[in-house]
């Protein structure tokens, strides 16, 4: 398709058709890939308008199921090489575009799926919801955003439990649009589980897996139907009702996934970090504390949990955001606020969104690695549960920047 696009805008500059004269199309048959790679980008870049509204409505449905699909299986990955393969088939499928794509995070406490459709510098949102990955049969069928806070245009959105949904959004200015936003969410229970009791991952158990074959390590009874089982084969493996305490058909046994407090005052701590994908999220056993009203993280141990899971997933991208109490995202942080209760709060450091940040890389940085971000957001998301203003939420996405050893797929192989 695109080799027929390139064809065609070569014609028409050898016609001296108006808006693409100016442009120097390299010939499709030169032997010079990087000519032929920039003739591309001239070419999305002259004529993006035009094919996105040109292009079959079937288009745009093939490539959101395509975006989700490759983004899914590889944040489910735990093969380098394979996550590796995937980073550079969907980098290569990035076009370029004069509108940057909207993100897709879930804003929800534990057990629940509230999904934030946003994109700042952006005229709106255009995103539809797909129960069973069926996204509606026009573009009629599509909802546009609401203004949002800081500036961005927004959606917000709670997905319902039961059934897997495709969400698929892009962004316009004008008359231009982004790249489309892809991701599959559902409520399910978190696929791996990182314990500090165990050396290794704990997977979730599947269809393949039969009843009986694992005893639960913490309180003896026979895995049955849901649990969790070590991914290198060991005996190790706990039930459901121990794994993920605080569910509705759950004892509480251990920690309270929300509160991060102990249920029972004999209970032993045993930190965890609990990888959802179908949530975008990693939970953690027990809030981020920090010192004071500092930036130094106080438990390590946790910490450390969280950069296994981090480590054993190449395909994943960590987001550590955090909140506080006090104003939005008015200032940058390099100074004091001029809200006078947020610099009554935060004094000279550069008020909710400079402390807001600082404790955001502390936690990124006690992570490790470069497929983790800190970002400070002040008090511009108030809490769903209306009492954890100062908390750390981590999200997950796919990483979309490949290792620089890895050879890219050529966008249009030279001939």
């Amino acid at each position: 398709e695109r080799s027929k696009r390139c064809a065609a805008a070569q014609n028409r500059c050898q016609r001296g058709d108006k808006g693409t004269q100016n442009y120097k199309m390299a010939a499709l048959d030169t032997p010079a890939y990087e000519s032929t790679k920039a003739a591309a980008a001239d070419l999305d870049r002259a004529e993006a308008l035009e094919f996105d509204a040109g292009r079959p409505y079937q288009l745009l449905v093939a490539e959101a199921e395509a975006r989700a699909r490759f983004e899914e299986e590889q944040m489910r990955c735990r093969d380098g090489d394979r996550v590796r393969e995937l980073i550079s088939v969907r980098q290569n499928d990035d076009h370029l575009r004069v509108v940057a794509p909207p993100s897709i995070i879930n804003v929800g406490v534990r057990g629940e799926l509230r999904l934030r459709i946003a994109a700042q510098k952006a005229d709106e949102v255009v995103y539809a919801v797909g129960r069973d990955g069926r996204l509606p049969d026009s573009l009629d069928g599509w909802r546009r955003s609401d203004a949002g806070r800081d500036g961005a245009k927004e959606a917000l959105l709670t997905i319902p439990k039961g059934g897997r949904y495709l969400i698929a959004c892009f962004a316009k200015k004008g008359l231009a649009q982004s790249a489309v936003t892809a991701a599959y969410v559902q409520h399910e229970d978190p696929l791996y589980l990182y314990t500090e009791r165990h050396a290794h991952g704990l997977r979730r158990l599947d269809d393949n897996d039969q009843d009986g074959d694992h005893a639960c390590e913490r309180c003896g009874a026979t895995v049955e139907g849901a649990g969790y089982c070590c991914v290198e084969g060991s005996a190790f493996a706990l039930c459901r009702s121990c794994a993920l305490p605080n569910g509705d058909d759950q004892r509480r046994l251990a920690v309270d996934f929300s509160t991060g407090y102990l249920e029972e005052a004999n209970a032993t701590k045993d930190r965890t970090a609990a990888l959802d994908v179908g949530g975008r999220r990693l939970w953690l056993s027990e809030p981020v504390r920090f010192a004071g009203n500092g930036s130094r993280v106080l438990d390590e141990k946790l910490m450390a949990v969280a950069a296994r899971a981090l480590r054993s997933h190449p395909g994943l991208f960590i987001r550590c955001e955090a909140h506080s109490t006090g104003c939005g995202l008015e200032c940058d942080g390099s100074g004091p606020c001029s809200n006078e209760k947020c610099r009554k709060l935060f004094g000279a450091r550069g008020g909710a969104v400079g402390f807001s940040r600082s404790r955001a890389e502390a936690v990124a940085a006690s992570l490790g690695g470069d497929r983790v971000e800190g970002v400070g957001l002040a008090g511009s998301r108030p809490p769903m549960d209306t009492k954890n203003g100062r908390r750390v939420e981590f999200h997950l996405s796919a990483v979309s920047k490949r290792d620089d050893d890895v050879p890219m797929l050529p966008d249009l192989p030279p001939e």
